[in-house]
């Protein structure tokens, strides 16, 4: 079963769910960019371009996730709800739902 809302387990839970979303949509925004840069830019862009800015894609990606993460779990909005923990379904949290995971996930 899912961990009690007031748990540790629970906050880390929704972390991971809304940090695994999010890191993903914004790898797929990477990849598709380093993609229409090869194949439509190619006098501009080739594979020594991509390994000088894979950095920076490396660190947006990975801190977009962060932060869109880690907003809801330290300000304690998250609860158990149902088959999982997610963010609480308050005024707030459904905000919280649109802005840290509905608006890039979907």
């Amino acid at each position: 079963g899912a961990p009690d809302s007031d748990s540790t387990v629970c906050g880390f839970q929704t972390f991971l769910k809304i940090f695994g979303g999010t890191a993903s949509f914004a790898w797929i925004g990477v990849i598709t960019y380093v993609m229409y840069n090869l194949l439509l830019r190619s006098d501009k862009w080739d594979k020594f371009k991509v390994d000088r800015y894979k950095l920076y894609f490396h660190a947006f990606c990975w801190s977009f996730a962060f932060l869109n993460a880690i907003i809801p779990s330290a300000g304690g909005y998250y609860a158990n709800t149902s088959a999982w923990c997610f963010i609480e379904q308050s005024q707030t949290g459904i905000l919280l739902r649109l802005f840290c995971y509905y608006l890039w996930v979907v």
